[in-house]
């Protein structure tokens, strides 16, 4: 099964769309979502990052969301520090951080693969693009 991991700026935002996903998806899935520094405050810690995506790897691989910016570097920075044969099975995806977080969790509870996780997050992403032409 693909791993979830969802990274936020903000700890408040991520312990929210673990509930969000904890209430809505009945089946549990491999799921992390971590926010803010070490202490909490607002920016994102790598090694929040790097321990969570030890926890998630597998060989379905894991899908990793982020809300903005640094962020994703803060994600690319984590990967980096995996071995390649995990580095090989991590995705990273940027679309709406709660409709995107539902919409994988929903996805990866039916078993569906990697590869059809990202198409759905690709119909997202079109659809909020097509709402602000």
């Amino acid at each position: 099964m693909v791993g979830l991991l969802v990274v936020s700026h903000s700890y408040k935002i991520a312990e929210g769309i673990k509930d969000l996903v904890k209430e809505m998806v009945v089946k549990p899935i491999p799921f992390v979502a971590v926010g803010g520094t070490f202490d909490n405050r607002l920016g994102t810690d790598p090694e929040k990052i790097l321990v969570s995506l030890e926890q998630l790897c597998s060989p379905d691989g894991v899908l990793v969301l982020y809300d903005f910016g640094s962020s994703l570097l803060s994600v690319e920075a984590a990967v980096s520090l995996l071995p390649a044969e995990k580095q090989e099975n991590i995705a990273v995806f940027h679309t709406p951080l709660i409709d995107g977080s539902l919409s994988a969790a929903m996805e990866i509870s039916f078993n569906k693969n990697m590869g059809d996780i990202i198409k759905s997050l690709h119909s997202i992403n079109q659809l909020y693009a097509a709402k602000t032409d």
